[in-house]
């Protein structure tokens, strides 16, 4: 049985862009491409083989299908592999050009439930994940088979987590439910209450004072678009353009490509989310968006009781975890940590609402949601590859926590 050290070694191992291309390669038709860091047409044709649009969770990912994502370049390209139950795959072995199903464990089955970082951004491949890395701990721990189920999904918040623990989740009958968000739901529910009391736009101040999340009113503003001639041609028209000088980017070199590419997602967006954020006030005081986190943190407990209920009923433990981040928490940050904090939005007013979502959470000492935020305060290596994804020494220290918690849960 593979031990601690020969994990954090695999983790530490070199893997280079070549490898992971190699390893997609290897997936045949199951391989949909790779998506840049751009809102470019050729970048959202290989999503859409990726991921549909939901009307429930935002996007949906396809049964069997693989997607390489190229969206933090400093920290590498990431493969991610769907099985055909809709679940991200912990390993990539003896796939033989398919995305296999992984066999059912016949112990402990652990569903976890997250955003991206739970999908795997950062980990560079499959079984590096926090779940995967987790499975294995857990297997090693208890001597018997364990199956983390990773039903993580980028770009999502805790209430999506929330509706796929009711829609899919029941079906593999888990032992433990584990969520792990929180930077999420702060930044998304944080701006729908602004967009619901601030937006320029009137129709957006509706959609957001009634919609679930963020991916919803985009999916909104969209369908109510489809219907108007005039908007339904410039966004042909903005199409068209993208496409163009997308295509151009591709022969020029790296640098002026990535301008490029940059320049074009700016000046002909494809999607409305551009157009859905500058609809917000760029006066917004510090209080205003205080304000907005401590809404945005009483929203993520009232999730918490519900999905918390839900398992309570099915004689499910529920187990519900606050990721840390850079915005929060205490760690002893590199150079590159520094930077990517100073180059983010850590001195705008928005960034009060991560304090105050923090605060709010945890404003009662009988907080049933787990504490994380500081996990790596006496981390002074790097662990991050932006302002909160991990890379896989991250995914390896927080899938170690996890197992403790999730021990301690079985044992008590």
């Amino acid at each position: 049985m593979t031990s601690e050290v020969d994990i954090e070694d695999q983790c530490r191992s070199p893997i280079s862009n070549s490898d992971v291309l190699s390893v997609a390669g290897s997936l045949g038709p199951n391989f949909a491409g790779t998506i840049k860091n751009y809102a470019t047409v050729p970048s959202a044709r290989n999503a859409r083989k990726f991921a549909s649009p939901s009307a429930s969770y935002g996007i949906c990912y396809r049964p069997e299908s693989a997607i390489v994502t190229d969206i933090r370049p400093q920290s590498g390209l990431d493969l991610h592999i769907v099985d055909s139950r809709g679940l991200i795959q912990n390993t990539f072995e003896n796939l033989q050009h398919s995305c296999s199903i992984p066999s059912q464990a016949q112990g402990l089955v652990i569903a976890m439930f997250g955003g991206s970082t739970m999908m795997g951004q950062g980990s560079r491949l499959p079984s590096f994940t926090i779940p995967a890395l987790t499975e294995r701990l857990m297997s090693k721990a208890l001597k018997r088979p364990v199956s983390c189920l990773n039903f993580g999904m980028g770009g999502t918040a805790s209430a999506d987590a929330h509706r796929r623990l009711i829609d899919d989740a029941g079906s593999f009958n888990p032992d433990i439910v584990l969520f792990y968000d929180g930077w999420n739901d702060c930044s998304y529910y944080s701006t729908l209450d602004i967009m619901s009391k601030h937006s320029k736009d009137d129709l957006v101040r509706n959609l957001a004072a009634k919609s679930q999340g963020i991916r919803q009113i985009e999916m909104e503003l969209s369908v109510l678009q489809m219907f108007e001639p005039g908007s339904a041609l410039r966004r042909a028209w903005r199409a068209g353009m993208n496409a163009t000088f997308a295509h151009l980017g591709e022969v020029l070199p790296g640098s002026l490509r990535a301008r490029t590419n940059g320049a074009t997602s700016h000046y002909f967006p494809i999607g409305v989310h551009t157009a859905l954020h500058g609809s917000i006030p760029e006066d917004l005081s510090q209080e205003q968006w205080q304000e907005s986190g401590v809404a945005a943190g009483l929203r993520y407990l009232k999730i918490d009781a519900l999905a918390r209920e839900y398992c309570a009923n099915r004689g499910i433990k529920f187990l519900h975890a606050l990721q840390p981040n850079l915005m929060w928490g205490s760690k002893n940050m590199t150079p590159q940590e520094h930077e990517w904090v100073e180059s983010g939005f850590s001195t705008d007013p928005v960034a009060a609402s991560f304090t105050a979502f923090k605060d709010q959470v945890f404003d009662k000492q009988d907080a049933l949601i787990i504490d994380l935020t500081n996990e790596f305060s006496f981390i002074s290596e790097e662990v991050y590859i932006d302002t909160g994804h991990l890379n896989r020494i991250g995914n390896l220290l927080i899938a170690k926590t996890l197992t403790e918690i999730v021990l301690k849960s079985l044992r008590g």
